[in-house]
């Protein structure tokens, strides 16, 4: 279940918004606002379920608009981040698609294939789309939610662990979509949301946390403790050697 909750600017209208899987269910609302302030035109229930994104008008007790992705009708276990009339939805397919919340027009779309920094080869149909077969042997490529911060989208990858594809740190413009940076990270269990917390990004992978600069990915560490590498007395930094395996 997600729970978001949303400041209009022009009315008080309260919305419901929920992500599922494989059942709908249906989140509550309180004051605290989500990433940014969300505006939708009219009482809103968006629903993620098996590949396909809703608006549930529930003023008019209609859909309405719906996308279903080809790549994923069995399901989806990613959930979508809002901002202004932004929504943000990625694909275990490794798509992740900005709609307008209000209309569904999408403003951008992108399809990573699991080469984190470097290059990606792709197997394609004769008419041109990427083939479903390859697509499926890929997922997942998703399995996170993204986060929505000023002019930036940050998302973290996965892949199956005993694939050679790269797991990573994405930083995708808001408004374009244009893929500003890419960070390879050391494992593929990336399944929570990054965090910012002033200037830099922190990524949860399995027992790792690493942190960015927002602006450039350049990897660093707390500077608190740099372990013995810096203290001949010190234990191991712990971002280089884990506590636990």
């Amino acid at each position: 279940m997600m729970l978001l909750n949303t400041n209009l600017k022009k009315s008080a209208t309260k919305f419901l918004f929920a992500s599922v899987t494989s059942a709908l269910i249906f989140s509550s609302c309180s004051t605290n606002p989500a990433e940014e302030k969300t505006i939708a035109d009219h009482e809103t229930l968006i629903v993620s379920t098996h590949g396909k994104v809703m608006n549930i008008n529930l003023e008019q007790n209609k859909i309405q608009w719906q996308y279903q992705s080809k790549y994923n009708p069995e399901g989806n276990r990613n959930l979508f981040s809002l901002s202004d009339d932004l929504l943000v939805q990625p694909f275990e397919s490794g798509e992740l698609i900005a709609f307008n919340l209000n209309t569904g027009k999408i403003f951008w779309q992108e399809h990573i294939l699991g080469g984190g920094d470097g290059n990606e080869d792709a197997v394609a149909t004769a008419d041109g789309q990427l083939d479903t077969a390859f697509i499926n042997s890929k997922k997942p490529l998703f399995m996170t939610q993204p986060l929505i911060a000023g002019d930036n989208v940050y998302i973290t990858s996965t892949n199956q662990p005993q694939s050679s594809d790269v797991p990573a740190l994405y930083n995708f413009n808001k408004k374009t979509g244009e893929k500003i940076w890419v960070e390879n990270l050391p494992t593929v269990f990336n399944l929570f949301k990054p965090v910012l917390h002033n200037d830099f990004i922190f990524v949860n992978s399995a027992v790792y946390l690493n942190m960015y600069s927002k602006n450039e990915g350049t990897s660093t560490s707390y500077g608190v403790f740099d372990g013995a590498d810096e203290f001949p007395d010190a234990k191991p930094s712990q971002f280089v050697k884990p506590i636990y395996t």
